[in-house]
């Protein structure tokens, strides 16, 4: 049997121990976070929004979508004769949950 000291010590090493994997463990994870961080800014950075001739767009259903690890989309868009007529979002991510777009 242990004695009381020796439970001490015992105590002490498992709460060091747990404490020490917490700490690790936050360490880890931030990293991470910061790592995805930079490579969202890079992403959205890298965003080139250009004009679209509809002269040259053909009637029909365009489905696109886009990905920047924190914040994503996903929309169909309707073209009838050189209009676009609609764009529905189909889905949407961002840091906090996904969702389904509007369906009616």
């Amino acid at each position: 049997m242990l004695k009381k000291a020796e439970t001490g010590k015992v105590f002490k090493r498992a709460i060091m121990g747990v404490l020490a994997l917490a700490v690790a463990g936050g360490i880890f994870f931030g990293l991470r976070y910061y790592m995805q961080l930079q490579e969202y800014k890079k992403r959205i950075e890298g965003i080139v929004i250009s004009r679209v001739d509809l002269s040259n767009v053909r009637d029909g259903s365009y489905r696109g979508s886009f990905d920047a690890i924190f914040v994503g989309a996903e929309v169909v868009v309707q073209v009838k004769n050189h209009t676009i007529e609609s764009i529905d979002l189909v889905k949407h991510k961002n840091e906090r949950c996904q969702s389904r777009g509007n369906r009616g």
